[in-house]
């Protein structure tokens, strides 16, 4: 059982990583089910770092999991990294955001993945919108700002058009 973790989905496989477990320990593991079926998930490999309060997305051949933190404290984390959803396997270092992010949200299309808002450690929270273009690893960019600096938002796209709500 795990808590503050993230996931992505092609259409036939869904796959979540991270979190904390029991003890409040971050964990690295990524897990998968197929989407047609009943059962429980199966393991997919590891993150490059164990990680919570991460923000993921992906196109339909790949995924991206970004920033996080561990359980307590103010640490962040600038790494993100990415997997292949049709083959299991560890996850791959994708890049890096310009400043380290927890609590942050994600969106994406076919080709480009967003990631917003978030703190970069002790209640310093931003309004920052981040992109990368999902095919090729490579750093995030700038994109853009929210309307406010928030944690927690939660992000939803149709693969046209993001949208960022909520947050504190």
């Amino acid at each position: 059982a795990r808590q503050k973790f993230s996931g992505f989905s092609s259409s036939t496989r869904g796959v979540v990583g991270g979190g904390a477990d029991y003890n409040n320990n971050e964990v690295n593991i990524i897990e998968y089910v197929t989407i047609a079926s009943t059962s429980n998930t199966s393991d997919f490999g590891d993150l490059t770092v164990g990680r919570q309060n991460h923000a993921a997305c992906g196109s339909p051949t790949r995924g991206i999991f970004g920033g996080g933190g561990p359980i307590s404290g103010s640490a962040t984390l600038n790494t993100m990294d990415y997997v292949n959803i049709s083959s299991l396997g560890n996850a791959t270092d994708f890049g890096d955001f310009d400043g380290a992010t927890k609590e942050l949200t994600a969106v994406s299309s076919g080709t480009r993945a967003c990631f917003a808002g978030g703190d970069w450690g002790g209640a310093n929270y931003i309004n920052i919108i981040k992109y990368v273009t999902i095919a090729s690893a490579a750093n995030a960019s700038d994109f853009g700002d929210l309307s406010a600096s928030k944690i927690k938002p939660q992000g939803s796209s149709n693969g046209t058009t993001g949208i960022f709500a909520g947050g504190k």
